[in-house]
């Protein structure tokens, strides 16, 4: 809860006792409203608040018992407005870090939402990895048809040299033995 909605909400109910709310009413209702506000100290609060002296059980005067009221309104009054100066010096009360670290792991949907995210990512990078593998497979098999191809050509090449080395031998020789005749 914000701090200014805080500070409304227990000056709203300050005014609610002295404008003469029952006081049974406003116990239970400015008990909640405390829990909510102080999540650390507010049971101990709601305990004061629900201490507050408003009826006179052995009182049959109703002149005194007004004067009870009274006196417990304004009491009421004095704690709620050190509820709100509390507030305002040292601020709102705020559950431990930690709490909220581990109501997170114990949160459904951030299970769903994390594992929905590790499959995500781990098909995600498996697809990207075999198309990556299929494209260099492909660059290499096309790389191997090139070679395989200039490599035909090389021995071709080569065997026609041979064969051009074999009729130049052939005539070389068919001279070497023109010449000795």
């Amino acid at each position: 809860m914000k701090k200014e909605v805080a500070i409304r909400s227990l000056e709203q109910q300050k005014n609610k006792i002295i404008e003469g709310m029952k006081p049974e009413v406003w116990i239970d209702t400015t008990s909640e409203l405390l829990r909510k506000i102080f999540p650390i100290s507010g049971e101990s609060k709601s305990k004061h608040i629900a201490e507050i002296y408003f009826y006179p059980f052995y009182e049959r005067n109703q002149y005194l018992i007004d004067q009870q009221i009274q006196k417990g309104r304004l009491e009421a009054e004095k704690y709620m407005q050190e509820f709100i100066n509390e507030i305002n010096v040292a601020g709102i009360e705020k559950l431990n870090d930690d709490n909220q670290i581990l109501q997170l792991f114990k949160n459904l949907y951030f299970w769903i939402v994390l594992t929905t995210f590790i499959s995500g990512s781990f098909f995600l990078g498996n697809h990207f990895g075999i198309s990556k593998f299929d494209n260099e497979k492909v660059n290499l098999y096309e790389s191997k048809q090139k070679l395989n191809s200039e490599l035909n050509k090389a021995k071709i090449m080569i065997e026609f040299q041979k064969q051009s080395i074999m009729e130049k031998d052939k005539m070389i020789n068919s001279l070497k033995t023109k010449k000795r005749k």
